[in-house]
């Protein structure tokens, strides 16, 4: 396995699973609404319906967060 979507709103779950999988497993946000929260803690990206809307917006901020 490479990684998942964790689709939770339990701060603590995501955190274990990360803790608990390590650096190994790769997760990905699929609830939008959290996708900056679980980048602050571990997670690698998201799953967006917007992109589908507003594909440069949703980009430009994952470029942003990617750049600090």
């Amino acid at each position: 396995m490479i990684g998942v979507k964790e689709t939770t709103r339990d701060f603590e779950h995501f955190s274990r699973v990360l803790y608990q999988c390590g650096r190994d497993i790769l997760m990905w946000s699929g609830i939008e609404l959290l996708c900056l929260p679980l980048l602050a803690l571990g997670g690698v990206g998201f799953v967006s319906a917007v992109a589908n809307l507003a594909p440069a917006a949703v980009a430009q901020m994952f470029d942003l967060w990617t750049a600090g």
